[in-house]
């Protein structure tokens, strides 16, 4: 969905702040970090898999474009942000890494894995 209103609503629904740690895929990712410091969410530990911050997709580009806040004070929020990556992740390559560098988080690069999802992932297999 790249209507951050709907996944704000999720995310106030689920009142992140009862939870130690919240694991975020993709696109999610980013509408997480934007909703906790926009919203001053004190988590213990955010985990992000293959975390998106760019797309060629002009609908998801316009999205991560529409989120305003800066997501280097997320550190303030967050006690030990953790990205999980995957090398042969198509067209995301090495934009975890920077994303991970930028918010202060602790990077795990794995290879095979792909995006993490149901067609690519080797732990269904």
């Amino acid at each position: 969905d790249v209507n951050y209103k709907n996944w704000a609503k999720k995310f106030e629904e689920l009142n992140l702040s009862n939870y130690d740690t919240v694991l975020t895929h993709s696109l999610g990712s980013r509408a997480a970090m934007n909703y906790i410091i926009e919203n001053k969410i004190i988590i213990d530990r955010l985990v992000m898999v293959a975390p998106g911050m760019e797309s060629t997709s002009k609908e998801v580009q316009g999205f991560y474009d529409s989120l305003e806040s800066d997501v280097s004070l997320l550190k303030n929020y967050v006690n030990e942000v953790i990205v999980l990556a995957s090398k042969d992740d198509l067209g995301r390559e090495g934009k975890a890494k920077t994303l991970a560098e930028l918010v202060g988080a602790r990077y795990i690069e794995v290879n095979g894995f792909g995006h993490f999802n149901m067609k690519e992932s080797k732990l269904i297999e």
